[in-house]
């Protein structure tokens, strides 16, 4: 199994400082927290306790709506792994996940859907080419998931984005590897090169992958390819990046200074109107973890839990 893993500031690039932020407090510590559609997902990478929650949803104000226990779903399974979640109230959670039944066995992928009240609905195993890295529902309840590798096909013949109804069936593969060389065996994610990134804007499916400056958007259909250059300086690293239903960029970025320091990096936001990227700092010595239309969310941890801010994006 894989770990999921001073910026010079160009002369185009102005200084933008956040509004004061709103503080929500979760007891627990994750591995990886995100913030979408008006949600909080925390989870813990890895488990090995079927009694104890590895996945847990909180409303806007971080008070608990389900927690879920996807090693219970497979019996015989010692080990359960949570590479992403994806949900929407009212709607459905997605989580792309694997199992193992030992540490001498080769990891098992799967989708996994559930309802709001912790029912399991779908539990979808998935080919080597399909193995889920990355997922993202839709506001039809699609699932999209940008797959971990070639799963052994020739490039050419693996797809990079693959997306399914809600019941599980498949509903569009997107583009095939051998399009991103970089990641036409294997999507990269370390800490040289960044993370990659899927999401839903209002109008359609993106995804980042790390290594590049390019954005790749889509519709549902599989229609209206789009690669742009969205203009990072190629010197950075982007740690994350996120399209936000206006349209605007975000970015958490990285290089060798920052490293040397212990800084956690720089932050940017490019404007979908005037296409040019801003510096913003951050409410705390924090991390970047998800956006919507107008708001932006950082989190920073601590011996009692994690702290999450929320922040207006400067216009």
């Amino acid at each position: 199994m894989r770990a999921n893993v001073g910026v010079a500031l160009p002369t185009f690039l102005l200084l933008s400082v956040f509004s004061a932020a709103q503080t929500i407090h979760l007891s627990e510590r994750y591995s990886r927290v995100k913030v979408e559609n008006g949600l909080i997902l925390g989870w813990h990478v890895n488990s090995a306790d079927s009694q104890a929650p590895q996945i847990t949803v909180y409303d806007s104000n971080g008070h608990i709506l389900v927690a879920l226990y996807p090693l219970r779903l497979v019996p015989g399974a010692s080990e359960a792994f949570v590479h992403d979640v994806s949900a929407r109230p009212g709607g459905i959670i997605a989580v792309a996940a694997a199992y193992r039944k030992d540490n001498a066995s080769v990891p098992a992928f799967a989708l996994l859907l559930f309802d709001f009240k912790g029912n399991p609905l779908t539990t979808l195993a998935l080919a080597p080419s399909r193995q889920a890295w990355r997922v993202t529902l839709d506001s039809e309840s699609n699932v999209w998931t940008l797959t971990e590798g070639a799963g052994g096909l020739s490039p050419s013949e693996a797809p990079m984005v693959v997306g399914y109804t809600a019941s599980g069936s498949v509903l569009k593969e997107v583009l095939s590897r051998s399009a991103f060389p970089l990641h036409a065996s294997e999507t990269q994610e370390n800490p040289k090169v960044g993370a990659p990134g899927l999401g839903v804007s209002s109008r359609a499916i993106w995804f980042w992958l790390p290594g590049s400056t390019d954005l790749v958007t889509f519709y549902a259909d599989g229609s209206g390819v789009q690669r742009s250059m969205t203009g990072l300086p190629k010197s950075t690293t982007a740690e994350r990046v996120v399209l936000t239903e206006a349209g605007t960029l975000l970015a958490q970025v990285r290089n060798e200074q920052d490293s040397s320091k212990g800084r956690k990096g720089s932050f940017f936001f490019r404007s979908a109107v005037t296409k040019t990227w801003n510096q913003f700092y951050a409410p705390c010595a924090c991390t970047f973890i998800g956006a919507d239309s107008a708001d932006a969310f950082f989190i920073q941890m601590g011996e009692n839990g994690s702290d999450i801010y929320k922040t207006h994006i400067p216009e």
